[in-house]
Order: structure tokens, then sequence, then C-alpha cells
């Protein structure tokens, strides 16, 4: 720490008072070369008959790099961290597109942006339906219902079970077939529809939370 004195009453105060403790004076802001006892200005580098370094040049130096590294620093890992949250939804993306509608995935990708990443990891746990999967489903199964409760759709789920339990009949038994058939063709658009649901819902949930 260098020493300034003050002019009004010649006592010594520290460069850093911004007035003298003994008289209230503001402090002229002048130090002295501790190496050869010259009075300079504190705006000086180095003292200008034997050139030592003035330490509170050297010291707010200092400071003000420590300070912009700091900033760098924290600007570098806010700049990693949303490049790595950007490469984790272009992840998501490239391993989950085969779940949802191609024409949302630029949608899916904004509402996911909005998320932190845990949140995205959570998103990844969902359980998607597979489409290949309720292909077979609808298939083999869809006559009883079977496509529709796993897509969430009880309603419509439990009217299917009804129209087989009927399909003895002459009516029911073609409306059930034809059910049946559009929802073989539609599986494809209706899981991924399903599957986009699930994700929003998710979303929609952490945007509240």
């Amino acid at each position: 720490m260098a020493l300034i004195k003050c002019k009004r009453c010649e006592r010594w105060v520290s460069d850093k008072a911004s007035v003298c403790p003994g008289c209230g004076t503001p402090i002229d802001k002048r130090v002295i070369c501790e190496e050869c006892g010259e009075e300079y200005s504190y705006l000086l580098s180095s003292c200008p008959i034997c050139g030592c370094p003035n330490e509170s040049q050297t010291n707010k130096t200092e400071s003000n790099n420590n300070f912009q590294s700091t900033r760098s620093s924290a600007e570098s890992k806010e700049n990693t961290s949303s490049y790595s949250l950007e490469q984790r939804v272009q992840d998501f993306l490239i391993f989950n597109q085969k779940y949802l509608p191609e024409n949302e995935l630029g949608y899916v990708a904004s509402r996911l942006l909005n998320l932190t990443k845990s949140q995205i990891f959570d998103v990844e746990c969902l359980p998607f339906r597979n489409v290949t999967a309720m292909y077979l489903v609808s298939i083999f199964l869809g006559v009883l219902g079977v496509d529709r409760f796993l897509l969430n759709d009880a309603k419509n789920g439990v009217y299917k079970l009804l129209l087989f339990i009927f399909s003895f009949l002459i009516i029911p038994g073609i409306i059930l077939l034809v059910w049946w058939l559009k929802d073989i063709i539609r599986m494809d658009t209706m899981t991924r529809e399903f599957n986009l649901q699930l994700l929003e819902t998710a979303c929609d949930y952490y945007a509240i939370s």
C-alpha cells in the first residue's frame, strides 16, 4: 500500500483514502516512491526518477485483469452451456424423430430449447410409443380396441370392444371391420401425434413449475 501526504496537515494517509482522516481535506492522489522517496502523481505507472513500479497502479491493473479474466471465463462457460443444450436438443431430435411427426420437428426443437438440460433428460425418458409396434398391435389386437387403449383413447377403445362383442350381428361387424382397417391405415399418424402430445404435456408442466 502506497502512502500519500496530506497537503494541509502533512499527515501520511493511505492512497486508497478519498479524504484525510485527520483534517478531512480531499486527498491529492500523489504517491511516494518507496525506493528513492520521490513524490509523483499516482496516475504514473512508475517513479519518474528511479523507475520503481507504482504499486497502486499495479494492483489496479491486476484487479482489472482478474475481472476481465473472470468475465471471459463466465462468458465461455455460458457459451459452452448454450452449445451443450443445443447439441442435446439436436441429438434428441435425431434419436426420436422416428416417434414424432416430421413436420413438427422444428416446433419440438423450439419447445425443448426453453428447458434445462436436466429437464430434457426427463423428456428423453418419456414412454414414446413405437410406430412399428403399434402397427402390429393394431393389426392383431385392434378389433379389441387395444391399440386405442395404448394411445390413451379409452373411450374409443371401449366402443371397439363393444362392437367386437356384438360383431356376430351384421351391422356392428361391418362397422368394426371398417374402423379396424381405418385405424391400421392411420396408425402411423396417430402414434406420432400421441407422442407429440406426450412431449407437449411434459414441456407445459416444466413451463409452469
